[in-house]
């Protein structure tokens, strides 16, 4: 494997082009501007152009590591965590308003029902009652003509 210095006579353009990585980080990575780097992306793109160029990069981790321990000594702490609100867990507005709606609506309609069929049951015996009555008179009538 030829040492990763090799990458500075490449076309960084071309480098960029071929592994998809940004120019902007190939050129921090060819300076050594460790600021700029990040971790996981420096060993992410190691990985990627060691094995599309065949290069070594254990002389560049090592001295990444040693710059990260320099700079940043104590291991980061873990941040609170953010969990997003999702639709699926968050509660929705409620849903007893058409469900009341439409409850409402049927004891309506039932009361409504209920209502029209005791009122025709009323006249009706209305009628039996007075077709009985004047039955009753008729069969006096009949009676007293006799």
């Amino acid at each position: 494997m030829l040492n990763w210095k090799k990458i500075q006579e490449l076309n960084l353009k071309e480098v960029a082009t071929k592994t998809q990585i940004e120019l902007d980080f190939l050129e921090a990575l060819v300076e050594k501007n460790f600021a700029v780097l990040s971790r996981f992306n420096v060993k992410g793109f190691v990985k990627i152009l060691s094995r599309e160029y065949e290069l070594d990069f254990s002389d560049f981790n090592e001295e990444y590591e040693a710059y990260l321990n320099e700079n940043n000594p104590t291991p980061q702490t873990k941040s609170k965590m953010i969990t997003p609100k999702l639709d699926a867990y968050s509660q929705k507005s409620s849903n007893t308003w058409p469900f009341l709606i439409v409850l409402i609506v049927l004891v309506i309609i039932g009361s409504g029902i209920y209502y029209f069929d005791t009122l025709k049951t009323f006249f009706k015996d209305e009628q039996n009652n007075t077709s009985a009555t004047v039955i009753d008179i008729i069969g006096q009538a009949q009676e007293n003509l006799k």
